[in-house]
């Protein structure tokens, strides 16, 4: 029985002998065709004779024929298996080589775009590890879609000045010479209030920014507080004692109730005969004062969608408090104290202005704490120097008297 491989051989070369019957018929027709006329440019005629020119026409027809059944035994029969993972593999280091020598020829020639790994945009970053104020560019902001609008039919007059240009009808804002400065002045001005140990309150009701809210709040620890509900209840602010009075109560009973129960215990140990120790701080009363002072008025509050928290920018604006907005064009930016113009519907403008503004009061909560730091080493410098001088005296002090008992004795 012949093998798979011998059938598919002699298969191709069947398929090869017709095409070489074709070349040698094609050959014997054009060398025909393009004989000239008799008397005209005539070659001499051939030496050999009628049947020595068949046999070299059969010995060519067998040449081209061997040919043919060389170049069909020389392919392979069947196409060899490729794992498509590995594949996918080579293709992807491929891509990667090329736009590591495509970025290190731009960067050798000093021309072309100065993108490298570490300046290219990666969302996930923007939210775990945002940027300084410092380190802020342009294009951070692009790739967050901060320079996206409204319609034009929707543009506030007041926030006229902030549209760079039109694109299908839809307003593009000047991030470079509006939301950029204006992103860095909320920053310092988050980092100078975290400086002075303030409160800063972040408001962003929009869904999909809970966790981007709720990561700023972090890391300004006791210092920033948050509200991420579907809407901003009103009175929170301005009537808080009334609004908050039933939370506080709350917590008031369940004060007293665990001062109760630790009271109870420290009574049961001192019947079990055990000693508190002269260190140990005993239960204290419940200070309504100290509850209440949970109700804490922020001292700047930062509002992501500020159209769809109006009651809360109006209350602080009662109070006195700074507050900090992304206006878009559709919204008239006298409303907060410092406008940002950027896209208030953009999820990821929300985090890198929130990643920007956290980063700032990280920076002054650590300036702070520096401060604090300076001053007690000067405290401590100065009671250094201190018992250093009071040393001196006593020193001083009992060499006098040894003069003085030494001077009694000669005497």
């Amino acid at each position: 029985m012949a093998s798979p491989l011998a059938s598919t051989s002699r298969l191709r070369l069947g398929s090869s002998l017709p095409a070489a019957a074709g070349r040698v018929r094609q050959r014997l027709v054009t060398s025909s065709a393009t004989s000239l006329p008799a008397g005209v440019g005539e070659e001499e005629p051939s030496l050999a004779s009628p049947q020595q020119q068949q046999q070299q026409q059969q010995h060519e027809l067998v040449d081209d024929v061997v040919s043919a059944g060389a170049v069909a035994a020389s392919q392979p029969s069947t196409p060899q298996y490729e794992d498509p993972r590995k594949v996918a593999l080579d293709a992807a280091r491929e891509k990667l080589r090329l736009r590591s020598v495509t970025l290190r020829n731009l960067e050798s020639t000093g021309s072309g775009s100065t993108q490298t790994r570490a300046s290219s945009f990666r969302p996930h970053r923007t939210r775990l590890d945002p940027v300084g104020a410092h380190e802020l560019t342009v294009s951070h902001l692009l790739a967050a879609t901060a320079h996206v609008g409204h319609r034009l039919s929707s543009l506030n007059r007041a926030a006229s000045a902030f549209v760079y240009g039109k694109r299908h009808d839809v307003a593009i804002i000047d991030v470079e010479r509006h939301t950029l400065p204006a992103l860095k002045r909320a920053a310092a001005v988050v980092r100078d209030v975290a400086s002075r140990d303030g409160v800063v309150l972040f408001l962003g009701t929009a869904p999909g920014t809970q966790r981007a809210v709720l990561d700023a709040a972090k890391r300004l620890g006791q210092n920033g507080y948050h509200v991420t509900k579907e809407r901003w209840m009103p009175g929170v602010i301005s009537n808080a004692p009334k609004l908050l009075g039933r939370a506080i109560l709350g917590d008031m009973a369940a004060y007293t109730e665990g001062m109760q129960q630790q009271q109870q215990q420290q009574q049961q140990q001192q019947r079990n005969g055990s000693n508190d120790g002269p260190g140990r701080r005993r239960a204290e009363e419940p200070d309504a004062a100290t509850l209440a002072s949970q109700v804490l008025v922020p001292d700047l509050v930062v509002v992501l969608n500020p159209k769809a928290n109006l009651h809360a920018i109006r209350e602080a604006t009662e109070r006195g408090i700074p507050t900090v907005g992304i206006v878009d064009t559709d919204v008239d930016p006298r409303i907060v104290t410092y406008a940002i113009p950027a896209n208030d519907e953009s999820v990821r403008t929300a985090e890198l202005v929130l990643g920007v503004l956290s980063r700032a009061g990280q920076e002054g909560l650590q300036r702070r704490a520096w401060i604090a730091d300076q001053h007690d080493k000067g405290k401590r410098a100065v009671r250094r120097l201190g018992s250093n001088q009071q040393q001196q005296q006593q020193q001083q002090h009992q060499h006098q008297q040894r003069y003085n008992q030494r001077q009694a004795s000669q005497e």
